[in-house]
């Protein structure tokens, strides 16, 4: 029993010497982002297509813009959203998501 205890002890000493503290991400255009774990809360994995999200809560606003390398940006500024294309793309969505009442312009241009 006391070696088992002692295996298992370290096994969980090894495998918290092992652990990583940065995940490296390695995008399309072959540049390389280097972010600490302890700064990620979340990690989603979903087909954004040709779909931008604007999620409004409070008095500011978050954009989920995954168009642009299309030429599409997206400028916020406290709870105004302005989205702006060059793009010949007519397939694009935009789903919006108000939480109050709060939100003062939305603009596609």
């Amino acid at each position: 029993m006391r070696k088992y205890v002692l295996l298992c002890l370290g096994l969980v000493c090894n495998l918290t010497l092992l652990a990583q503290e940065k995940i490296y991400i390695h995008r399309s255009d072959k540049t390389l982002t280097e972010v600490n774990i302890s700064n990620i809360d979340s990690v989603s994995f979903i087909d954004y297509s040709n779909n931008i999200y604007v999620n409004c809560s409070g008095t500011t606003a978050t954009v989920i813009n995954p168009l642009i390398s299309k030429w599409i940006t997206v400028t916020v500024s406290g709870a105004d959203v302005m989205v702006n294309s060059t793009s010949d793309d007519s397939d694009i969505s935009y789903n919006l998501s108000v939480n109050t009442i709060s939100l003062n312009k939305f603009f596609i241009v």
